[in-house]
């Protein structure tokens, strides 16, 4: 196991949180743009999993089927039941969850990561966050005719072709599209194919202690050049985000190659339960601000209070989700596929 990897993924889903602290933060003036900017937590998980994906494809032979198999047990289960949580929320209470409709088609197309316009324009799933798993699941399909090739470095080259070659279409094709090619051919994709390319040529970055002083210098760097990129430059946003991403990722290799590997054991396990913080945060900082903006309890004074709260309890829900819900449905998956073990054994998104 990567550590670093693992704490690149928890300082992600942490980061993805801010964003949703946004009505409490407000009171203490900090505007709005300026949270959404913490969004970008999820270009650092793209570029990640294509990193993984990779290397741990490189370390044993498999199969496209066996490997969508794996894909499939390790995102699916956990997806699904929320999903399926927050459509019963939508269908029993309707005013709670406002823009999400209990709509059947809708959560056919959510649960098998078909992307749909809902009726307030935006491209989203029943399960908001899962809008990130659509652009994963395709990469996944990508990556997997990939594996038809056996040398690494042809199948990295194939499905970086395919995927920047998908890119340039959509841009050559407008806003005219429909809302699968729409995200099936996002600029967001690069980052995937980033992530690739670091893990192809992972085994050439030095292994010194130089090294890794150079990338614990340049890491803080590339973080905030990944945050303020959104807010600072809105219209370069896209093309800083993922080079910085992708610099992130490279320091901390570095670092972990080079002796500087970051062993805190809660910030391992919360990198091991971040994707059960990236799916089940919503829930519990949705119901906080509802709580403190209903009982009029809101402001300067109690801010900080509350985001505290929504990060302690958004991490304890996440830590027990993993090793109560998330890990026991994933082996029960994994058996069910005749999967003797785990593929990944540092886990993607």
């Amino acid at each position: 196991m990567i550590v670093n990897i693992q704490i690149l993924r928890a300082l992600a889903a942490l980061m993805v949180v801010f964003v949703h602290c946004a009505i409490l933060v407000a009171p203490i003036g900090i505007p709005l743009h300026v949270v959404e900017s913490f969004a970008s937590g999820v270009d650092l998980f793209f570029v990640i999993s294509g990193f993984i994906i990779v290397q741990t494809t490189q370390k044993q032979p498999i199969t496209p089927w066996s490997f969508m198999l794996n894909r499939i047990a390790r995102v699916v289960p956990l997806y699904w039941l929320l999903t399926i949580l927050t459509f019963a929320i939508a269908l029993f209470f309707p005013n709670v969850l406002g823009g999400t409709k209990a709509v059947f088609s809708y959560l056919f197309k959510s649960l098998f990561f078909i992307p749909y316009v809902r009726e307030d324009g935006s491209i989203r799933p029943i399960l908001f966050l899962g809008w990130s798993l659509n652009y994963e699941m395709f990469f996944y399909v990508i990556f997997a005719l990939g594996l038809f090739l056996q040398s690494p470095l042809r199948r990295a080259i194939a499905v970086g072709a395919s995927i920047l070659g998908l890119v340039v279409i959509g841009q050559l094709s407008g806003h005219n599209m429909s809302a699968e090619a729409y995200i099936w051919t996002g600029p967001i994709m690069i980052e995937f194919v980033m992530g690739v390319a670091i893990g192809t040529f992972y085994a050439q970055l030095p292994a010194s202690r130089q090294a890794a002083l150079v990338g614990l210098v340049l890491a803080p760097l590339f973080l905030v050049m990944l945050i303020l990129s959104s807010w600072l430059l809105p219209d370069m946003a896209t093309i800083i985000r993922a080079p910085a991403a992708a610099g992130l990722l490279i320091c901390a290799l570095l670092m972990e190659r080079g002796g500087l590997a970051i062993k805190s054991r809660p910030l391992v396990l919360l990198g091991d339960a971040s994707y059960a913080l990236y799916l089940t945060h919503p829930f519990v900082a949705q119901g906080i601000t509802k709580f403190a903006v209903d009982l009029h309890i809101l402001n300067s004074a109690t801010s900080i209070l509350f985001v505290i709260a929504i990060y302690a309890l958004a991490c304890t829900v996440a830590v027990l989700v993993f090793k109560y819900v998330e890990r026991p449905l994933t082996r029960a998956t994994r058996r069910a596929f005749g999967i003797s073990r785990q593929l990944v054994p540092v886990r993607g998104l």
